[in-house]
């Protein structure tokens, strides 16, 4: 009962694979939460030892794990349930959910392939149609994505940053169709023009990144945050955090259609 009596969690205690920094994390987000009865599903839970471990910690409520390995974990209080099957599987998702948390999950935490288009597939469908409102979605170890080694990651190409003579070209000429068509006073386009001339090094400048597996699906998750500066409707999260291993994304905007901005 590590986690319940003390009140803190210690991976360690239940012999889970997580890094301890990632407990400090979660107990700041869910210490709010522990007397409350909460359905929590966690994608990817090998033996099932953090299963008992968020047990321990959440005082009520169904503890749900999924893993792609056959497990068999004894829990005398019911509450923790196991499934075998794969994060991909929709139809075995909306099953979980509807036998263990008919009204919603609170939280869901993925820690399972770290592969981005298998998590990409989970999330969408369990944040649109399994997650509560206000309810919290979690993903693991999405850093993976940066490493060579790692079957789904690659990592990021450097770039110069300089902006090339084609496209210094093309804002000259964007600023003296500005001053032909009268679209600003010469004056005031004259001015803005030797403003722009010091800075035309730094416009447009490509910064290094990249786009492959987890990293270029939680870059997708950035996007959805600035959706409403793009003109595209509203956003669907109320907020995204981002730590080193961490993703906390918190369901918010009621009345939004969910349907409708989830990815195909």
């Amino acid at each position: 009962m590590t986690a319940g009596t003390a009140g803190k969690l210690d991976f360690k205690a239940y012999g889970a694979i997580k890094p301890q920094y990632y407990a400090e994390i979660y107990e700041k987000r869910f210490d709010r939460l522990r007397s409350k009865e909460i359905a929590l599903l966690e994608l990817g839970v090998h033996r099932g030892d953090s299963l008992r471990m968020w047990k321990d910690y959440f005082e009520k409520g169904p503890i749900v794990g999924l893993d792609l390995g056959k497990n068999e974990l004894h829990d005398p209080s019911g509450r923790i349930r196991l499934y075998q099957g794969k994060q991909q599987d929709l139809d075995l998702l909306d099953r979980i959910a509807r036998e263990n948390a008919p009204s919603g999950f609170d939280i869901i935490i993925d820690d399972c392939s770290h592969m981005g288009q298998l998590s990409h597939s989970s999330f969408w469908h369990l944040f649109t149609h399994h997650l509560k409102l206000g309810g919290v979605y979690v993903i693991e170890d999405w850093c993976l994505g940066y490493w060579n080694q790692w079957p789904d990651g690659h990592r990021r190409r450097r770039s110069s940053g300089r902006v090339s003579s084609l496209v210094r070209t093309q804002i000259m000429q964007t600023l003296e169709r500005c001053l032909e068509t009268g679209v600003m006073s010469s004056l005031a386009a004259s001015r803005r023009k030797l403003k722009f001339l010091p800075y035309l090094g730094l416009y447009k400048q490509r910064f290094p990144s990249h786009s492959y597996g987890m990293v270029g699906w939680i870059k997708q998750l950035v996007d959805e945050v600035g959706v409403e500066a793009l003109g595209d409707g509203k956003g669907i999260f109320e907020s995204i955090e981002i730590f080193q291993g961490q993703v906390f994304v918190n369901k918010g905007r009621p009345g939004v259609d969910l349907t409708s901005r989830a990815p195909a």
